[in-house]
């Protein structure tokens, strides 16, 4: 496989699609809280959203009163969860 094209799809096509495949608002209703239950009743307050992709679960959980940190390896992720966390005005602790 051509490394130079399976970088370009994933790291730009890729990405700029991938929310309208996981669709928010539809993943919302599904998972109706679950984190956020499942945290709070820990007793969590901070929370890290490791391989956060465009930041779905780590806008969720700031809009939530958690305190985030969200990391990607992928720089096109993490540009695309400052994105998403502006258009939603939520901020991190951090964005790795």
């Amino acid at each position: 496989m051509d490394s130079e094209v399976f970088n370009k799809e994933y790291t730009v096509d890729f990405v700029d699609h991938w929310d309208d495949l996981i669709n928010w608002k539809g993943r919302a209703k599904a998972e109706s809280g679950f984190f956020q239950n499942i945290l709070k009743k820990a007793g969590a307050k901070d929370v890290a959203d490791v391989a956060c992709g465009t930041g779905y679960h780590a806008v969720d959980l700031a809009k939530s009163g958690f305190n985030v940190v969200a990391a990607d390896g992928a720089a096109t992720m993490i540009e695309k969860t400052r994105e998403n966390a502006a258009r939603h005005d939520v901020e991190f602790q951090d964005i790795v």
